[in-house]
């Protein structure tokens, strides 16, 4: 089980589950850009779960945006799973209300998803890493 560091006193155990080899790629990739795309059941979800909180837990301050076309998809695939890694680690906290969860190292995560081109108002001009 991976132990990321959280500061001298307190490590974070955080277990994301075995990685087929696709995804060990994508999770190695030191890049500031990657992609990942595939077939139907290829893991994607998957991998970006596990990118955008394991990125969260060891890079403080970061901002990532998390997306699917609808909401429901967004709790289910994403929301959902993500709150349970928060509370096995212990290190981040969710905001129902903006959709967010806030990391104790200043990281965020936030959800969002993508409704037709009135959505462009939403995110134009927000800032992610």
């Amino acid at each position: 089980m991976p132990t990321v560091k959280k500061n001298t006193k307190k490590y974070y155990e955080w277990d994301p589950g075995e990685a087929n080899p696709k995804q060990l790629l994508f999770y190695q990739a030191d890049t500031p850009f990657v992609a990942y795309g595939g077939a139907k059941g290829g893991g994607k979800t998957h991998a970006v779960r596990t990118k955008a909180f394991g990125g969260a837990l060891m890079n403080p301050g970061i901002r990532i945006l998390v997306m699917r076309q609808t909401y429901p998809a967004l709790e289910e695939n994403h929301i959902a799973p993500m709150r349970r890694m928060a509370a096995q680690t212990g290190a981040a906290t969710y905001n129902g209300t903006t959709h967010m969860l806030t990391f104790e190292n200043g990281s965020t995560i936030r959800f969002g998803h993508w409704s037709g081109d009135d959505s462009e108002d939403e995110y134009n001009g927000q800032e992610y890493h």
